[in-house]
């Protein structure tokens, strides 16, 4: 039981600091558009996500990457501004959500997912979708940089 014990320190420990977390960064394409993408590729990752950051830069995003397709959950816990989300499978843009608000000032934490089955998710600035005409259908590929 002494190594459980050990492990659960150190897993808590770990979880405490999570600005120690670090993301890899990659170009994304969607169609002719490019943007700099934080890769969220570990549940660990994908838990932080972009709560308590101020902003994205305009032409940024965080992508969530699994390794299978299926509906995917989202909360907007410590967010500070609203977001867009692209939902994204087989290499195409597959839905959209956009002006998702950000947590209100009453404690409730927005809720949100995908109406289809995706293995990725884009989340950008509120407004980022229509400002750059994305479609339903629309290529998607992630530099390997």
């Amino acid at each position: 039981i002494f190594p459980l014990l050990i492990f659960g320190l150190f897993f808590i420990l770990y979880m405490a600091f999570p600005d120690s977390i670090e993301y890899e960064i990659k170009t994304m394409h969607i169609g002719s558009l490019e943007l700099s993408v934080a890769i969220a590729d570990t549940a660990r990752l994908q838990v932080r996500g972009l709560s308590d950051q101020d902003a994205l830069c305009e032409d940024c995003g965080m992508l969530f990457v699994y390794d299978d397709s299926k509906i995917r959950r989202f909360w907007m816990k410590h967010m500070r501004f609203n977001l867009d989300v692209l939902w994204i499978d087989d290499g195409h843009v597959a839905g959209m959500q956009e002006n998702i608000p950000f947590e209100p000032k009453n404690g409730q934490i927005t809720r949100f997912q995908s109406e289809i089955v995706v293995n990725m998710a884009l989340e950008v600035n509120a407004g980022w979708i229509a400002k750059n005409g994305v479609k339903i259908g629309d290529r998607v590929v992630v530099d390997s940089n």
